[in-house]
């Protein structure tokens, strides 16, 4: 039975194969960052932005797709049963939508590293909001790339304090990272599938505390933000976090074909 990983967006819980991220790690460059700007120890996928008219377009462009194919994914999941029987459940998401998920998130860090090299991470001043946020969601979906979502994090963080960036965003990229890390969420925002099939926030630091964090972000209290979930997934929730995140070995890679994830560019 394969295993279900939660991947949030601002919009939609979307649940992608774990088995397919474990398959999905790739030996990345390591980032540093210097003052406003990213530097890598290997090159990525060399994209020129001629300026910051056609960084916009690029960046709601990437973001198009990306919903796109996270729309048809989340259609194919809400049809698939993992605990459901054999003969009445669908079919799992085939190989090409999965195939086509890895290659769009790989050119949105590609486009977003260029983006950086050249303008570091933009304001609403710069690019507008719109445009800004969607740098935003191609940041939230960067999860096979760790450190680099780490360090958009710390390029954020002083935009929001300018309030040229936006808290609530921040604030879930921020639960984002920690638990890519593994290591327990402030706002509540990232959820995972318990044992049973239920929507539950992975493990949260403070829990007693969570609404008022949430609010100083002007994020929902959490049993509202569960019941959210629930009403647009039809999805069954619970705002009780985890008490710690399920023991899947994401390194076990013996299902994983010669052709896999890992071999994708």
């Amino acid at each position: 039975m394969p295993v279900y990983k939660a991947l949030m967006t601002n919009t939609a819980v979307l649940f992608v194969l774990a088995s397919a991220s474990a398959c999905a790690q790739t030996n990345e460059p390591t980032w540093h960052m210097s003052e406003h700007s990213l530097h890598s120890d290997a090159s990525a996928k060399h994209i020129e932005i001629k300026d910051l008219n056609e960084l916009q377009s690029m960046l709601l462009d990437q973001v198009q797709r990306d919903q796109e194919l996270r729309t048809l994914l989340s259609k194919s999941l809400s049809h698939h049963k993992p605990h459901g029987d054999e003969e009445t459940s669908a079919p799992e998401p085939g190989r090409d939508l999965l195939d086509a998920l890895w290659t769009v998130d790989n050119e949105s860090s590609d486009l977003l590293k260029a983006m950086i090299a050249k303008f570091g991470w933009p304001s609403y001043d710069m690019i507008g909001k719109e445009a800004a946020d969607a740098a935003w969601l191609l940041a939230q979906h960067t999860d096979s790339q760790p450190e680099f979502q780490e360090q958009i994090l710390k390029l954020m963080e002083p935009l929001v304090e300018q309030s040229q960036a936006d808290g609530m965003r921040f604030a879930m990229l921020t639960d984002r990272v920690l638990m890519n890390k593994q290591e327990p969420q402030i706002y509540g925002t990232q959820f995972m599938m318990d044992d049973e099939g239920v929507l539950r926030p992975v493990p949260v630091e403070d829990f007693e505390h969570i609404d008022e964090r949430r609010a100083s972000v002007g994020l929902t209290p959490i049993k509202e933000y569960a019941a959210y979930f629930a009403s647009i997934d039809g999805a069954k929730t619970d705002a009780t976090p985890l008490d710690a995140y399920p023991a899947y070995n994401f390194d076990d890679s013996e299902e994983c074909e010669s052709d896999d994830f890992h071999n994708h560019p």
